[in-house]
């Protein structure tokens, strides 16, 4: 992993979804990917399921070199978690204040409000799995087009149509959702 990528903290939920996108090769080369030991101990706990979650989670566990694993303090992350905010994520909060990370990615819609709180609080960039998918367009790497097909793939394999995360996807990568 080249030291020029934005590092970015990313939690279970997000990488599954990227991953239904058929993204996460893309991404890995274009951001310096970092989970917690705790996401990593939720992705291989996922894979154990045989639905399209669990399929997800094994393919990023076979790619697991092209991202960093950093291990957290279970004391800090115990003093996060909230009926919203779980163990996962709770680590990548603790994981995203250090200086070096740029941003924290999560596709936890139901717990992106008090995420937000954490953001402000402890000054990182927070933002859905969308962002980086709209990076890669930005950067050419991906066409809107594409860029609109994977979501639909995410959103079909996470039975997201009709729900506000979806709407959030799509405003951020300009679909017009009326």
């Amino acid at each position: 992993m080249p030291e020029s990528l934005r590092k970015i903290v990313i939690d279970t939920s997000a990488l599954i979804s990227l991953t239904h996108g058929d993204l996460l090769d893309l991404i890995a080369d274009e951001f310096h990917l970092i989970i917690s030991d705790l996401v990593l101990e939720e992705l291989r706990n996922t894979a154990k399921f045989e639905d399209e979650d669990g399929k997800a989670a094994a393919e990023i566990l076979k790619k697991i070199k092209k991202i960093e694993i950093r291990k957290v303090d279970q004391d800090l992350v115990n003093k996060l978690i909230t009926s919203r905010i779980d163990a996962g994520e709770a680590s990548c909060v603790v994981l995203a204040q250090a200086n070096d990370i740029a941003a924290f990615i999560s596709d936890d819609f139901r717990a992106m409000h008090e995420l937000r709180v954490y953001a402000l609080r402890f000054k990182f960039e927070l933002g859905l799995g969308a962002v980086l998918i709209q990076a890669l367009v930005f950067r050419g790497k991906i066409t809107k087009a594409e860029a609109l097909n994977c979501l639909s793939l995410i959103a079909s394999k996470r039975n997201w149509m009709g729900r506000p995360i979806y709407e959030a996807y799509s405003e951020i990568l300009g679909e017009n959702t009326d």
